[in-house]
């Protein structure tokens, strides 16, 4: 389950209630058993539920949910998501409610993450939603990286969505996993699995209501209308040497699998051999390495296809961080550390201890027109911080991998 000595806590969350609570029992029982004196597991398992409060039953699924951890004699949280108020938007409409809900569970989900310092999520997607995102992703003209579905392992990552700030997770998404481990068991064995050891499930309604999002839709036309997505399933089925007709989805979105793990395994040898000596957070490679690169999977994946010639693009932007070191200077605490993430690549940390007192004051009174930036110094270098007055020369406050250091840069404001 990618679990280390520090991980304390493995916390389970599933859409649909058979695969969660089949995971979950399956987990809490093992890990009772196993990881007891065994450091390479997590100690605790913990449920959580996040109610959307977008339809009648969300109630009673809540409260089925409680139940069924308590019987299971699992800690079990319950949250709701407060649509309008706090970090949410208003509650979402028809045609945008899968996308907008699963946006505001996951941000539920990896706040709770954060502040209980559980670094792993465990999902119940199974082999049926595999293949669901392997479709979906088809029809909207991925490549055959793409159809290989969601990863059993990733990253939580750093999220982000134009239109919705508060779904960006930064620099912390990148400290939690998210885990699959039902990913290649198929729906009916799950089933199977709940009703052979009395585990009472409960079906989501909205399943069964095929109009209401994109995924569903696809569930409903991959149960009665095969024939119009032919061409995307055919070409699952041509992956497979199955002659069952739903093996044959299953096993072709496995084999796309295996296929992005040999590719990405091959991307990470080639990088290893072909990069050069540079400073943290860039990467530079020789050009002459990819010569020899001929399969067009591991091209495209290490961006030598563009037809501009690929390389990396040089941050420009110029971020602001007055307001942020100003709350935190104002603070009751009188001080503090700010850190943050620029240009999705340099954590920036500003102990507010060490600001000169005398300096502080003058920048952060009420009347300052005085700004703190973060900028780009060159191309491939580490951003500087600068303190930038009207009427006075600029202040080189220091450099991203450092503490601040107060000197004079050469030029005006």
């Amino acid at each position: 389950m990618c679990s280390t000595v520090q991980l304390g806590e493995i916390n389970f969350c599933g859409k649909f209630w058979r695969s969660r609570l089949d995971l979950l029992a399956i987990s809490h029982s093992f890990f009772s058993k196993n990881s007891n004196g065994n450091a390479s597991l997590p100690e605790d398992v913990v449920s959580i539920h996040v109610d959307h409060d977008l339809q009648k039953a969300s109630t009673s699924m809540a409260e089925a949910a409680a139940t069924s951890a308590t019987a299971l004699g699992v800690q079990h949280i319950s949250s709701l998501i407060t649509w309008g108020s706090g970090s949410y938007p208003q509650r979402p409409e028809e045609g945008s409610i899968e996308s907008t809900a699963r946006l505001a569970r996951y941000h539920k989900i990896q706040s709770f993450m954060v502040s209980n310092h559980v670094p792993i999520v465990a999902f119940g997607h199974h082999a049926d939603d595999q293949v669901e995102t392997s479709i979906m992703r088809l029809l909207r003209g991925s490549s055959s990286m793409g159809a290989a579905g969601m990863r059993p392992v990733r990253r939580w990552g750093m999220g982000g969505h134009l239109g919705q700030p508060w779904s960006i997770l930064g620099a912390k998404g990148m400290l939690n996993w998210i885990v699959r481990p039902l990913l290649t068991v198929s729906k009916d064995r799950i089933l199977a699995t709940c009703d052979a050891n009395n585990l009472h499930y409960v079906n989501d309604p909205t399943n069964f209501q095929p109009d209401l999002t994109v995924r569903n839709t696809i569930r409903h036309v991959l149960a009665e209308k095969l024939n119009k997505l032919n061409e995307s399933i055919q070409f699952l089925r041509d992956m497979s040497h199955s002659s069952d007709r739903q093996v044959q989805l299953q096993e072709g979105v496995g084999r796309l699998g295996l296929r992005r793990d040999e590719v990405d395994t091959q991307v990470t040898i080639l990088l290893n051999r072909i990069k050069q000596q540079c400073p943290p957070s860039t990467l530079v490679i020789s050009c002459d390495g990819f010569s020899d690169v001929t399969d067009p999977d591991v091209r495209i994946a290490l961006g030598a296809a563009s037809s501009k010639g690929g390389g990396v693009q040089t941050s420009t932007t110029t971020l602001d961080i007055t307001s942020l070191l100003k709350n935190i200077w104002e603070s009751p605490t009188g001080g503090g550390k700010a850190i943050v993430l620029y240009d999705y690549r340099f954590l920036v940390k500003v102990d507010m201890h060490q600001f000169p007192k005398g300096l502080a004051d003058e920048i952060f009174a009420p009347d300052s027109s005085a700004t703190i930036t973060i900028e780009p110094e060159a191309p491939y270098m580490l951003p500087k911080v600068y303190l930038r007055q009207a009427d006075k020369w600029d202040l080189l406050l220091g450099y991203v991998d450092g503490l601040f250091q107060v000197g004079i840069r050469a030029g005006g404001a």
